[in-house]
């Protein structure tokens, strides 16, 4: 699977929260969630608080941090838009692990939950078919 399918089946199956998703399909389109989300929030970051990176505020730059700000809104209009998509391929990701989607659940755990989350992501799905559907 390229990543520009991954991407692809990650808005196409937002709603589809039976069924599988395998490992390739997850890791890439939760990377390209992520890379967005730090090449936008950088730079805005940068602007939106100059002295957090040693820089000296200056009145000059008003206009584009209004301009970033602008850019953060829709950046948080995106994420909004893609909680729902993200949820239902961790859904699928954990059903090709034979897990129920309430494992997301583990989310809830300060600090542990996302390590456990991350090797659930990273395992190998069940070989055949499961009670979940059939291999992807």
């Amino acid at each position: 699977m390229t990543p520009r399918d991954a991407i692809a089946t990650l808005y196409r199956r937002q709603a589809d929260f039976a069924g599988r998703s395998g490992r390739t399909e997850a890791l890439l389109a939760l990377a390209f969630v992520l890379l967005v989300l730090g090449a936008v929030k950088g730079p805005v970051a940068w602007v939106l608080f100059p002295e957090l990176f040693g820089r000296p505020a200056s009145a000059s730059a008003q206009g584009l941090r209004l301009a970033m700000g602008e850019v953060l809104g829709a950046l948080a209009f995106w994420a909004i838009f893609t909680v729902k998509p993200v949820a239902a391929l961790l859904v699928r990701r954990l059903h090709d692990l034979d897990r129920s989607g309430r494992g997301l659940a583990v989310l809830l755990v300060p600090g542990v939950g996302l390590i456990v989350l991350i090797w659930w992501l990273v395992q190998r799905g069940t070989e055949g078919a499961n009670r979940f559907g059939p291999q992807v």
